[in-house]
This record gives structure tokens, sequence and C-alpha cells, in this order.
């Protein structure tokens, strides 16, 4: 395995096990949050006003590697000004699906910078 597939295992991983713990760990947390920024799947542009459905109602297998560091962007960056909207996605199992869609399309790579906005 190269660097970035033992990252996108860990991510996925850790994500799986946050998944399933009340009160979530933080070192998990952490994890998680260290991994996203090591695969690039955080990156600035304007996502809140992004016109994205919500995950939920993606079909993620369809979604190409930008558009999957936009939602993991814009649920991360979101969650800064409603707690714990992340790990409502992460519970439901949306974001780890988010993950494993982000890591199919980049092919285990890490995710490339997102186009300047025109």
């Amino acid at each position: 395995m190269n660097d970035f597939e033992t990252t996108w295992q860990q991510l996925i991983d850790t994500v799986t096990a946050l998944e399933s713990k009340t009160p979530h760990d933080e070192r998990d947390h952490i994890t998680m949050k260290n991994c996203l920024g090591r695969l690039n799947l955080g990156q600035p542009f304007k996502w809140i006003d992004w016109p994205a459905l919500p995950i939920s109602e993606v079909d993620l297998d369809q979604l190409d590697i930008h558009d999957c560091t936009r939602h993991v962007t814009r649920l991360v960056r979101a969650d800064r000004f409603s707690e714990n909207l992340l790990f409502g996605w992460i519970r439901s199992g949306h974001f780890r699906k988010l993950c494993v869609a982000a890591r199919q399309a980049a092919a285990g790579n890490r995710a490339p910078s997102l186009p300047k906005a025109a």
C-alpha cells in the first residue's frame, strides 16, 4: 500500500468507528481530521453558496473527486456553525459512504486541488 492508500484506509476505519461511539472519542475525531487534511479533502471554496443536494440525496458512486471534496469540505465547515452536524452525517453512515466514494474517485490518491471559480 502507498501512503495515501494507508491514509484512506485509516480515514474509513476511523469514520466507521465513530459511527457507533457515543460520546465521540476526541482522538478519533483528530485522526479523522488529520486524514482529511493529508488527503486534501478540505479545500477553500464558497461552500455556503454551493447549490448541491444533501449527500443523502446524491448517487455517491456518480460523483467525481471534485464534488466529493466539496461535500466533505461543506460538511466539515458547516459543523463549525451547527454543532454536531458532521457527527449526524457520520452516525447515519453517509459520511463513510462519501469517503469511500472519494477514495474511488481519487483512485486511492490524494484529491487534486479544486478548479478555480470562473
